[in-house]
């Protein structure tokens, strides 16, 4: 990931996506993700994907 002067939402997006791919694939126990509540983990981006890719 390129360094950039501020942050972005592709800073926690990108970890999410691969987060997300891991526990779908490979997770035999229960997972928790855990965030800062900074700005970017309120996104709507965040939370809309974090909704429809958790394992029920």
């Amino acid at each position: 990931m390129k360094s950039k002067k501020r942050p972005t939402l592709d800073l926690v997006m990108e970890p999410l996506k691969e987060t997300l791919e891991i526990i779908k694939n490979r997770a035999t126990y229960r997972t928790t993700i855990h965030s800062d509540q900074g700005w970017h983990y309120q996104h709507n981006q965040w939370v809309v994907t974090l909704k429809k890719n958790w394992p029920d």
